[in-house]
C-alpha cells in the first residue's frame, strides 16, 4: 500500500467516525423531542407540532455560524429534513396543497420544506385547503402567494371565517440561492397564530364602507409606526359587503395590535383591521 492511499484510508476512516458521531447526536435529539411529545401529551396540548417561527430562527442561527466548503443552501436542506423528521415524533403531520399552476413545482416546494416522509395531498381548490385545516383534517396549508387582480383570491376566506380561521404562518421557500429564473413562493397556513422572531413581516386585512386610497392607507399606517403595502384590493360584492385590501406591514403584527388601533383611529375612513398572519423574512444564500 503506498503513502497515498493509506492517507484515504485514514481519511475516509476519519469520516466513518465523524458519521458515528453525528448519528449518536441525532439519537439523543429524538430522545429530548420525544420527552418533549410525552409533555405535551401530559398536559394536553392540542397545537400543531410545527414551530414556524422557532424553526426559522434554528435555520438562521446554523447557516449565520457556517463556514467552510460546504454551501449554506445545502446546511438549509439538512436542517429542514432534521426539523421535519423530529416534528413527526411530536405528532402527525399532514399538508395540504392548492397549486392552480405548476402543481409539480409546487409540489416540490412543500416536499422540501416539510420533509420527505411527510404526507401531501393536492386539492382542487384553496377554499378546500383552508376547510382541511379548519376541520383538522390536514395539520397546514400550502397556497400560492396572492397577487394583485388575481381572480378569485383565497385570503377573504381567512377574513370571513372570523377569530377561528387559519393563520399564515411561513412563507417558502425559506432559504433560497441567488440565482437566475422566475421565483416561485407560497405561503403556509395552519390553525395557529404565527410567531414573532427576529425578522417578520405579517398580513392584515382592512375593510372599509367605501373606497380609500393607497396613499391615505400608508399614511395612516405609518402615522401608526408600520411601514405597510397595499398587495390587492377587493371592491365590495352585494349590498352589506365591504372594500377588502391586503396589507402586508413590515414587522411583527399581532392579533389585537394597538398600532392598528391608533390607525384605525385616524381619519383614515376604514372600519376594521384583521390580522392574516405572517412570516419569518426568508433568506437568500
Amino acid at each position: 500500500m503506498n503513502e497515498n492511499h493509506s492517507a484515504l484510508v485514514d481519511l475516509r476512516r476519519e469520516i466513518d467516525e465523524l458519521d458515528e458521531a453525528l448519528h449518536g447526536l441525532l439519537m439523543k435529539r429524538a430522545a429530548v423531542v420525544s420527552r418533549i411529545a410525552a409533555e405535551k401529551a401530559r398536559v394536553a396540548d392540542a397545537h400543531p407540532p410545527i414551530r414556524p417561527g422557532r424553526e426559522a430562527e434554528i435555520i438562521r442561527r446554523r447557516l449565520a455560524a457556517h463556514h467552510g466548503p460546504l454551501p449554506p443552501a445545502v446546511i438549509a436542506r439538512i436542517w429542514r429534513e432534521i426539523i421535519a423528521g423530529f416534528t413527526r415524533i411530536q405528532g402527525k403531520v399532514e399538508v395540504a396543497l392548492f397549486a392552480p399552476r405548476k402543481s409539480a413545482s409546487y409540489w416540490d416546494l412543500a416536499r422540501s420544506h416539510f420533509g420527505g416522509g411527510t404526507p401531501i395531498a393536492l386539492h382542487a381548490s384553496a377554499a378546500v385547503v383552508i376547510d382541511a385545516i379548519t376541520a383538522g383534517d390536514a395539520s397546514v396549508g400550502v397556497l400560492p402567494v396572492p397577487e394583485a387582480n388575481e381572480e378569485g383570491p383565497w385570503w377573504p376566506q381567512l377574513v370571513a371565517t372570523g377569530q377561528h380561521a387559519p393563520r399564515i404562518v411561513a412563507r417558502l421557500p425559506f432559504v433560497s440561492e441567488q440565482a437566475g429564473g422566475e421565483s416561485l413562493d407560497a405561503l403556509v397556513v395552519a390553525a395557529m397564530d404565527h410567531e414573532a422572531t427576529s425578522q417578520d413581516r405579517s398580513y392584515v386585512a382592512l375593510g372599509s364602507p367605501t373606497e380609500v386610497s393607497r396613499a391615505r392607507i400608508l399614511s395612516a399606517f405609518r402615522s401608526a409606526g408600520l411601514e405597510a403595502r397595499v398587495l390587492s384590493r377587493l371592491p365590495p360584492k352585494g349590498k352589506a359587503a365591504e372594500w377588502l385590501d391586503l396589507l402586508e406591514l413590515d414587522g411583527y403584527v399581532r392579533r389585537a395590535d394597538p398600532r392598528l388601533n391608533v390607525a384605525l383611529a385616524s381619519d383614515l375612513g376604514a372600519g376594521r383591521a384583521v390580522v392574516l398572519g405572517g412570516y419569518s423574512v426568508p433568506l437568500k444564500v
